[in-house]
């Protein structure tokens, strides 16, 4: 009887050893339960140690650093489920390391983007420490992709890094009739991207220096949601996307989200590799002193030691900011840029600048203001006045110009152009809709035109101060804008 006893207490032992090491292998492993992020079996494990080189690898490329630190349980990384993205990185000239401790890594010294991934993440948060690292790296020209997921996964664990750059994370889940969402600002990562498709993701807040760029929905405006949002931080640019699948294995073989990621990684790199940039421009006309007048043709140049990549070319007039007259993803950087200025840009002073669009340092500004002018004006004292043509040009569509300048006290320019001869009127208006003042009345052939209001009425008489309308009626053609008088 004791021998059977110790055989039972010994089969026990035996069981109860194999169960526990086999949870052991599987908590290792992670092959336990259910992937969190896809809901879906865990099938392979990660293979951190045997693939984690400490320095980076292909000297002259580009390197990325996928960070692990916290726990990758379930095999979100370049060498499972992203490891077909690894080979899109390679033919993008990327090389990607992994690596288990952030802090020994070298960051700022050997790598040029960093992830950092929740379900890479997944075991525990970032410390303050990191999160400080991360930020100098992106502070000193480093970049940084964050991706987050839904509220059902621990989105605090990356929050830190996230909150350095103004995002929050996971601030709710995507409903699931928003999984594939095609409402985006205009911006670079969207090009050619016809809608972009999560697993399950979740929605992000972004306050500055981040901004949202993508969201769940069109309308209601007032119920969306971010879901893609971007930072240009000192030097460096970060990118947050709300879901950790829209590159994985699977769904980077859609080709908008494939398209979507090259985007990503193209915009990133935008802030890294000199050896593709100018190191100089300088802006050589207009430099000072000339005469542009409205409506007409002028070349903007400028010499650089490098003529790669595009340019921002922005104009800004006497008490206005710069706004960019290229194309909203940069022009050519070959030397000049063609810009016809409106009635909005006419000003004693203005100044030209040409901008590196991958590097905000790397600009010129013209030496000396310059002039936009009408070209000639007609004080439009007298009602039924006439307004006089300022150019010679024909225009191509009919078009009222905002007054300027505006507020004003007390005279301001209004002008218009007309694609053929028309008859012509043009008042200003009081907020209950009463004229107050003819401007113009009459037949006027194809042309420019500018007119002056001194702030008085049909009887000669000043008006009072505020908001005026401005209308004008030309054939079939009626258009009409607010100004603002100041005494």
């Amino acid at each position: 009887m004791k021998a059977k006893s110790y055989l039972f207490v010994f089969a026990v032992i035996i069981c109860v050893s194999g169960l526990l090491s086999v949870n052991a292998i599987q908590a290792k492993d992670g092959a336990q339960g259910i992937d969190p992020y896809t809901g879906i079996p865990f099938e392979k494990s990660s293979s951190v140690e045997s693939k984690n080189p400490t320095q980076p690898s292909a000297p002259g490329c580009i390197h990325l650093l996928w960070d692990v630190t916290h726990g990758n349980p379930f095999g979100y990384d370049p060498y499972n489920k992203y490891s077909t993205l690894r080979l899109m990185l390679q033919d993008l000239g990327i090389s990607v390391t992994m690596t288990s401790n952030l802090m020994a890594a070298n960051l700022q010294e050997n790598y040029d983007i960093l992830v950092v991934n929740l379900a890479s993440s997944h075991s525990s948060a970032y410390t303050f420490a990191e999160a400080n690292l991360i930020e100098s790296f992106v502070r000193k020209a480093g970049t940084l992709l964050i991706m987050g997921d839904n509220v059902a996964t621990p989105n605090w664990h990356i929050q830190q890094v996230a909150q350095k750059f103004g995002v929050t994370m996971g601030v709710s889940s995507l409903a699931a009739g928003n999984f594939n969402f095609s409402t985006f600002a205009i911006h670079e990562l969207f090009q050619g991207v016809a809608q972009i498709t999560y697993n399950s993701g979740g929605e992000l807040n972004a306050n500055m220096p981040s901004k949202e760029v993508a969201w769940d929905r069109l309308w209601p405006w007032w119920m969306r949601k971010g879901t893609v949002a971007v930072a240009e931080y000192y030097q460096g640019r970060v990118v947050a996307v709300s879901d950790v699948n829209f590159c994985d294995n699977w769904r980077i073989g859609l080709a908008s989200n494939r398209k979507f990621t090259e985007n990503i990684f193209g915009w990133l790199k935008g802030t890294v590799g000199s050896g593709d940039r100018p190191t100089w421009i300088q802006v050589t006309s207009p430099n000072g002193g000339e005469t542009w007048l409205v409506g007409r043709n002028y070349t903007i140049r400028w010499n650089t030691d490098k003529y790669v990549g595009k340019v921002y070319v922005e104009f800004k007039r006497a008490g206005g900011g710069w706004f960019n007259v290229a194309p909203w993803d940069g022009a050519d950087n070959n030397g000049s840029f063609t810009y016809r200025p409106n009635g909005d840009d006419v000003s004693e002073q203005c100044w030209i600048r040409v901008r590196f669009r991958d590097d905000a340092s790397i600009y010129d500004i013209s030496n000396n203001p310059f002039r936009v002018r009408w070209g000639g004006l007609s004080k439009g004292n007298e009602p039924g006045g006439v307004a006089n043509n300022v150019d010679t040009g024909i225009p191509t569509e009919f078009q009222l110009m905002q007054n300027f300048p505006n507020p004003f006290n007390p005279t301001t320019t209004i002008a218009y152009q007309l694609p053929a001869a028309s008859e012509v009127v043009l008042g200003i208006f009081d907020v209950r809709g009463n004229e107050v003042r003819r401007l113009v009345q009459g037949s006027q052939s194809a042309g420019h035109y500018s007119v002056e209001w001194d702030g008085r009425d049909n009887s000669g008489q000043p008006v009072s101060s505020g908001y005026y309308f401005y209308r004008i009626t030309a054939n079939n053609h009626t258009a009409s804008k607010k100004c603002l008088l100041v005494k």
